[in-house]
């Protein structure tokens, strides 16, 4: 048996090293912020499951204090390796959230 495979804390994440994906805390913050609110319009929380292909676990998400969270989770989880955050700025926009600032934060804040 390898020795290193032993000595492996298990706490550890699986998604950590340089070809993890992971949202930037202030803009994942700022996504949630803007989408948990159900909006009359749709464009809330169910239109981002829609636009990402997560719509099949909507009563899932509707079940979380933060359902935009739990949704970009299983994002970030299905693209860890090919993670892009221009893809999610595309998707935000096209559901009509377009505040710019969401994805303008300076490397000393995430």
């Amino acid at each position: 048996m390898d020795s290193e495979f032993l000595l492996m804390d298990s706490s550890s994440t699986a998604l950590a090293g340089p070809s993890a994906f992971q949202i930037p805390y202030l803009i994942r913050q700022k996504i949630c912020s803007s989408l948990d609110t159900p909006c009359p319009n749709g464009a809330d929380w169910r239109m981002l499951a829609q636009r990402l292909k997560l719509d099949r676990h909507m009563s899932f998400f509707a079940s979380n204090a933060s359902p935009t969270s739990v949704i970009l989770d299983l994002w970030e989880a299905q693209h860890f390796h090919s993670g892009n955050i221009n893809q999610l700025a595309t998707v935000m926009a096209d559901i009509g959230k377009q505040e710019a600032m969401i994805f303008l934060v300076s490397d000393g804040e995430c």
